[in-house]
């Protein structure tokens, strides 16, 4: 286990620890926040853990200890008390989903840094280089809803708000000698008006978003379609995340070999051991039923060229993925798949354009523009 130079977090399990926790926030000046979130491991993702740091003191609010957290919500919208997150988007989405907080007076380290064209941004490269201190980010993709969570998780945890009050006043120092504080602070206040992240709910007609960059004839597409629906049944059943059961490319290409027996689903390679003892039975019923259906749900309205919209699609979504690693975020928190399909869809020629999408606005348009409409640019528009 590895050592640090700071005492252990202290961990809040009960509303008279989070009201006295309260209180000593609430004359704090300044404050680092971060939270975890089990989505990784639960079909309805919820956040599992808040982490909070004044500039002497770390502490970890268990929100499944916890029934009411309203007490916290005085911190988050509190114009005095000033909050530190790096990379606040998907924070702030999902605090204001699963509690209803609402927040004022932010500082977002991540934005802080690219405006000061700092690079990389994922928090762990931001410490190695200001303040000479290495994360490990193995825990990233830790079970946070699981109770006890082991120490290493929670010295983890602690780590990722316990720096956040230094960073912050590095990057502060920077963003004023750069003349840039007010090009920071209206991202910031951008942060602050995020609508709540939406609670998962079952889309028949998502199949398609998997579909979208691939070449299937129609009972590809038909038989795709019930394994989708097989798919999310089963991780409801299981509170597990869909991809966990069976990933997008392994519904790819069971669509596309329609396996017909046990012996035809192993010989086609596309799913582990475990995967067939558990889901072979179900996975043949949802393609023999595809084989029988007569209708689809129909697909998102496509503007233009579908296989250009398609290319672009593919260009976003790759693009995506290399973003969210190379900034330590996850994918969502970059733009959501269906944000990417419109974007595909309908590709604006300017930023200004893109601020007006709806699901990516200002904030996301100032951090993620140039390179959104440098992929476009790759297509040529003038053949729809």
């Amino acid at each position: 286990m590895p050592k640090f130079p700071f005492p252990p977090a202290t961990l809040i399990k009960s509303p008279h620890a989070l009201e006295e926790v309260v209180n000593i926030l609430a004359r704090e000046p300044l404050i680092g926040i971060d939270s975890e979130s089990n989505s990784l491991h639960a079909y309805q993702e919820r956040v599992c853990l808040i982490q909070i740091s004044t500039r002497t003191h770390d502490y970890l609010i268990d929100p499944l200890s916890i029934p009411d957290l309203s007490a916290l919500g005085a911190i988050f919208a509190s114009e005095t008390v000033e909050k530190v997150f790096h990379g606040a988007e998907y924070d702030i989405v999902t605090l204001k989903r699963d509690f209803g907080f609402e927040f004022n007076s932010l500082f977002d380290t991540m934005i802080a840094a690219k405006i000061c064209n700092v690079n990389p941004l994922g928090l762990n490269h931001l410490l190695q280089s200001f303040l000479n201190v290495s994360i490990d980010k193995r825990h990233q993709l830790d079970n946070w809803g699981i109770r006890p969570l082991p120490q290493d998780s929670l010295l983890y945890a602690q780590m990722d708000s316990h720096y956040l009050p230094q960073l912050r006043d590095i990057l502060m120092v920077r963003l004023k000698s750069l003349r840039r504080l007010p090009d920071a602070q209206r991202a910031f206040i951008a942060l602050t008006k995020l609508a709540p992240s939406i609670i998962r709910q079952f889309d028949p007609s998502g199949f398609w978003n998997i579909a979208e960059p691939h070449q299937l004839s129609w009972r590809e597409l038909a038989v795709l379609h019930e394994l989708y629906v097989m798919r999310d049944t089963i991780a409801q059943t299981k509170d597990a995340p869909p991809m966990k059961i069976i990933t997008n490319q392994q519904l790819l290409a069971l669509a596309q070999t329609a396996p017909k027996s046990s012996i035809q689903l192993e010989k086609c390679r596309v799913l582990s051991y475990k995967q067939r003892k558990r889901y072979g039975k179900a996975i043949l019923n949802a393609i023999k039923s595809g084989f029988e259906a007569q209708s689809l749900p129909p697909p998102p309205e496509l503007h233009g060229v579908e296989s250009l919209v398609a290319d672009r699609y593919t260009a976003l979504y790759t693009w995506r993925k290399e973003r969210a690693q190379q900034d330590g975020v996850e994918v969502r928190a970059i733009l959501p798949k269906q944000v990417l399909l419109h974007i595909a869809q309908q590709p604006p020629s300017d930023m200004n354009g893109l601020k007006i999408i709806k699901g990516v606005g200002e904030l996301r348009a100032h951090t993620y523009g140039e390179d959104i409409l440098h992929i476009l640019e790759k297509f040529d528009y003038n053949d729809e």
